[in-house]
């Protein structure tokens, strides 16, 4: 009996360590240049960026001047996909703001802020890329914007725990050989 309960421990140990060796969850943040110039007059301002591979938006730095505000992001057609309405404390800020957003691999966002009179913006080259988003350049009056980087800031991203393939394969083995263990006790006992 205690030879069978150290080859379960032991198999349990492989089961443990196996699902260990998962891809840990990775965070990225991509930051822009220091935003300080005021742009008053252009409404539907922000970025214009592509999800590298899959990944969730987790926060953004709004830069803005206090005023209330509708963030949205929209793909490139214009579709609200996701909005975020922001309550201004009427002086100027960056707020860090926290969304759970899905971004599918290889599609374009406008991540958008409304109000005409809050934005904050700079020069800047891009395009500006990590490992999970490249930032194309700014968006305002309704079109790409390659000289300007508008409104946010060090936009977070994360994925997700997914295991690797051969991780849930020794998972798999690990299982059955608990199985046909417990199998071989009973037609043994």
């Amino acid at each position: 009996m205690s030879s069978f309960k150290n080859a379960l421990v032991a198999r349990l140990i492989f089961v443990v360590t196996s699902i260990s060796t998962a891809s840990l969850a990775s965070a990225a943040i991509l930051s822009g240049p220091t935003l300080g110039n005021h742009n008053t007059g252009w409404s539907n301002t922000g970025l214009q960026f592509t999800a590298l591979q899959n990944v969730t938006l987790q926060s953004f730095v709004f830069q803005n001047y206090g005023a209330n505000d509708t963030i949205k992001l929209t793909d490139t057609l214009g579709n609200i996909l996701m909005s975020y309405a922001f309550t201004g404390s009427g002086s100027e800020q960056a707020d860090t703001i926290s969304v759970n957003w899905a971004l599918t691999a290889g599609t374009t966002y406008d991540l958008i802020s409304q109000d005409p009179n809050n934005s904050k913006w700079a020069a800047a080259s891009f395009p500006v890329s990590n490992s999970d988003l490249q930032v194309n350049g700014g968006y305002g009056m309704g079109s790409l914007q390659t000289s300007y980087w508008f409104h946010f800031n060090d936009l977070t991203t994360g994925s997700s725990n997914v295991p690797e393939p051969s991780s849930v394969a020794l998972l798999g083995l690990g299982l059955a050989g608990i199985a046909a263990a417990r199998r071989r006790k009973q037609k043994i006992g």
